[in-house]
């Protein structure tokens, strides 16, 4: 499994709202860094990246995404 960065701002009401694609790691396929990704928030873990938070989440828990045009 693969873990991928998302924006935050979609986690904090674990509504079923998508998060963005910030960063993924080598072995997540299919995903792109802006795809937008609807997740079972549940599973992810709250972070800071670069001052910022986001979300850390493992790909098997990606439900579905949109590709970023």
């Amino acid at each position: 499994a693969g873990g991928i960065i998302l924006s935050a701002d979609a986690q904090l009401d674990k509504a079923a709202k998508p998060g963005v694609v910030l960063a993924y790691g080598p072995h997540v396929e299919g995903l792109f860094t802006g795809d937008r990704v609807y997740v079972q928030w549940s599973e992810s873990m709250p972070i800071n990246v670069d001052g910022k938070a986001a979300v850390l989440i493992k790909d098997e828990f990606v439900k579905a995404y949109i590709r970023s045009e």
